[in-house]
């Protein structure tokens, strides 16, 4: 797991700011966080990459693969196929048999289609009466306990058909490419639902497969990957630009509750920091406090998590700065991405 971090990093504020009181599962006393603004002071922004060392498995994210041609031609009529199986989309496929009855309960003919539907339109066996429109996201996240997956196809056009025919195929094998499916088309959308084993592509050598939607409307392809578990603890090294080219260590620990759930699925996320001594980052060097832990929550605008550190930071005994102001302050905003390679 790779993650990019923006870290803004005010330096000592001089002011005191109400806090919320908003705590993780952590003993916080000290934290005054309210995960609001970042008063006055300089800020330096930092960039890095850290490697998680807590989750269970190291996510690898293929590539988007390019546009794929049309798959090669199979069968150009019905008599190019055995017994059972009709030409669909240049493919030897059928929609129902001796074992798999219409769902609409008409009859399956010898060519096995239902209501004797479905017939091959031309050469291209291609619409000109109904397109798909607005296709969903190319790269699908699959949860690993995942059972099946969904997703909206939308059409538009002149005629567009009462239900939508497809096949599915993917890279595993767990999908049947010589089936054809139907689902009801409702205002011009057709709700898909396919049956998928998570966990079995979750112990793929990959980590992800390409699933193909070929149909009389037009092919989608979608790289289906594993949900990634972001959990566990991060270090890595960042440089502030204020401060030259020297590598700071900096790490952090990423909780979720239920634990160790995909940040997409938890019902809450802390980022948590350490108070040790000599980390530049600690949130409010009292060393009486081991740890605070802030929320880490997604922003749809910056698509990153962020999570705000704001508290009274505790400074040795006769400093200057303390002579100034009795409760200076400090405040760390992170940015993370989590980003796989």
């Amino acid at each position: 797991m790779r993650l990019s971090l923006q870290l803004l990093l005010p330096v000592f504020l001089v002011f005191a700011a109400c806090g919320d009181g908003t705590k993780g599962p952590f003993d916080d006393a000290s934290d005054t966080s309210d995960g609001g603004g970042d008063g006055s002071g300089g800020t330096d922004a930092v960039e890095t990459d850290a490697g998680s060392g807590g989750s269970d498995l190291p996510f690898v994210a293929p590539n988007t693969p390019p546009i794929q041609p049309l798959p090669t031609a199979v069968c150009q009529v019905d008599l190019d196929c055995g017994a059972g199986n009709f030409c669909f989309v240049k493919h030897c496929a059928a929609q129902c048999s001796d074992e798999r009855p219409c769902d609409d309960g008409t009859d399956c003919d010898a060519r096995g289609r239902c209501g004797g539907g479905l017939k091959t339109i031309d050469s291209s066996d291609r619409s000109p009466a109904y397109r798909i429109v607005d296709p969903p996201p190319r790269r699908t996240r699959v949860a690993r306990a995942a059972t099946e997956i969904r997703f909206e196809v939308h059409f538009e056009g002149s005629e567009v058909p009462a239900n939508f025919a497809f096949r599915a195929e993917d890279g595993l094998g767990q999908l049947d490419g010589t089936v054809v499916r139907s689902v009801p088309i409702d205002a011009g959308i057709a709700q898909v639902v396919l049956p998928f084993d998570g966990a079995a592509l979750l112990a793929s050598s990959e980590g992800s497969t390409l699933l193909t939607i070929d149909s009389q409307a037009g092919t989608m392809q979608f790289l289906l990957v594993v949900l990634p578990i972001e959990t566990g603890i991060y270090e890595a090294s960042v440089r502030v630009s204020s401060l030259g080219n020297t590598d700071i260590p900096i790490g952090f620990e990423v909780v979720t509750s239920p634990a160790h759930t995909p940040l997409s699925e938890a019902t809450a996320a802390w980022l948590v920091l350490s108070n040790e001594a000599g980390n530049l980052f600690a949130p409010s060097g009292d060393a009486t406090v081991s740890e605070q832990a802030r929320p880490l929550i997604y922003d749809a605008v910056l698509q990153r998590w962020v999570s705000t550190f704001r508290s009274d930071y505790v400074l040795p005994a006769g400093s200057e700065i303390r002579n100034l102001n009795a409760l200076p302050q400090r405040t760390l905003r992170f940015e993370l991405a989590f980003e796989g390679e």
